[in-house]
């Protein structure tokens, strides 16, 4: 279940897994320690469900378009605007977490976009080729997968490179 209430000034979000466990986040990457692919995918369906019937504003809507970007996206050209001005990003961070495998990519004006590691995004050659030159931080794994899980991030991002090429 999620549920947005009202904190403080602003909104957050409240999930509780079918296990009892209660997250308060206010923005995808607080999830990053804590949720699994599973747990995010089931996160979407719950925000698309929610979403159907009442309008997204504030983080409700931020944490949708986070969402949608990270699960819908496609290598073919996607719908979202989102990648249509890669050539002006400049990059500010790449950050690595390992636990649901996610790459997160900060831009310099404060755009930030989730990407799986093993899924293929509308990516162009020439930000394919900043990213990697840029670095990558690496969050830590507790369990110890977190230099595999990276090195078939990097391999992932040069394949894309190579094709395209």
């Amino acid at each position: 279940e999620i549920i947005p209430i009202e904190f403080g000034s602003g909104e957050i979000h409240v999930i509780t897994r079918a296990d009892g466990t209660v997250k308060r986040f206010s923005t995808l990457r607080e999830l990053m320690y804590w949720a699994g692919r599973a747990d995010l995918m089931v996160l979407y369906g719950l925000v698309l469900d929610k979403y159907k019937t009442e309008r997204a504003t504030g983080i409700g809507l931020g944490l949708w378009m986070d969402l949608r970007t990270l699960i819908t996206a496609r290598e073919e050209r996607d719908a979202s605007i989102i990648w249509d001005d890669q050539d002006q990003w400049l990059i500010q961070s790449g950050i690595f977490y390992a636990i649901p495998a996610i790459h997160v990519l900060e831009t310099k004006v404060g755009d930030i976009i989730y990407m799986f590691v093993d899924k293929k995004y509308p990516l162009t050659p020439e930000t394919l080729q900043r990213m990697l030159n840029h670095g990558l931080e690496i969050d830590r794994d507790p369990s110890g997968n977190d230099l595999t899980t990276t090195i078939q991030l990097i391999q992932s991002l040069l394949n894309q490179l190579n094709l395209a090429a």
